[in-house]
């Protein structure tokens, strides 16, 4: 036993010597509309925030050689997994009458010492997490409302803007789901949109999510709040998906995001 515990010893000590040094990285996101900031109860930029949530997955930082490093995301409840962030810019205040007082605007991780420049990262829950018991799953995914009962799947972005008269907002998430509630096989539109920030230092960016360019397609002076809920008939939907680098037929992405985009930290 004594020889054992020996032998086991310098091995643990060389495993852990061969690990690569690790330097922690946050990521911040921010919510604007075209140039102006825009929250629940100021309607800098014409509009107010009605709702911001999104879920972030599989964060990879771009070295200058061009390869994807994956960023170890940490356990940071109720807001973040090990495999899944929830970023929420709404504060249930003014506008925002579905939200909460509670608000996340980072992700928390660590990655190799090194030099980076860029970033790159999923919107959405991972397939194998996406059809989970809200009431029983692991945060971040309890949030009922960013649960998508009857697709049976998680909506991996709220947004929406209104004023006194017009208004849009967005529940994404993917389609075409088979099987049944409990046995479900997958879903045939994944909908996960792909954004890549490049260059982009997180230690003076930030990640921006312009509702202004989201929602360019859509006609935000005819006096009717329109929605995009993924159905067959929300002609919104193709626009907005568009903005998300999303192809409306298929579900998957075609490009960068082009709603997304970087800014100075303040």
């Amino acid at each position: 036993m004594q020889l054992q515990i020996r032998l086991i010893i310098p091995l643990l000590l060389l495993a852990t010597a061969c690990q690569p040094p690790s330097q922690p990285v946050e990521i911040e996101f921010a919510v604007r509309y075209g140039a102006a900031a825009i929250n629940c109860t100021s309607y800098d930029g014409e509009f107010a925030l009605s709702d911001l949530r999104l879920y972030v997955a599989d964060v990879h930082f771009l070295t200058l050689t061009g390869e994807a490093v994956p960023m170890q995301m940490l356990s940071r409840p109720p807001w973040q997994s090990g495999q899944v962030a929830l970023i929420d810019l709404e504060d249930g205040e003014g506008e925002c009458q579905n939200g909460s007082l509670q608000v996340n605007a980072l992700i928390n991780g660590v990655v190799p010492v090194g030099e980076y420049l860029g970033v790159e990262f999923t919107i959405g829950v991972p397939e194998s997490l996406n059809h989970a018991d809200p009431l029983r799953a692991q945060p971040p995914l309890t949030h009922t409302a960013m649960h998508w009962h009857w697709r049976s799947g998680y909506k991996f972005i709220r947004a929406g803007i209104r004023n006194s008269d017009d208004g849009i907002w967005l529940h994404l998430g993917s389609t075409r789901c088979e099987g049944v509630i409990g046995n479900l096989q997958g879903c045939a539109g994944s909908n996960r949109p792909q954004v890549r920030i490049t260059p982009f230092d997180f230690r003076t960016e930030l990640i921006t999510f312009d509702l202004k360019v989201l929602f360019a397609s859509a006609d935000l002076f005819d006096g009717q709040i329109a929605s995009c809920e993924m159905g067959p008939l929300d002609t919104a939907c193709d626009g907005i998906l568009d903005s998300l680098g999303l192809d409306p037929g298929s579900g998957n992405s075609f490009s960068s995001a082009a709603a997304f985009g970087k800014a100075a930290k303040q």
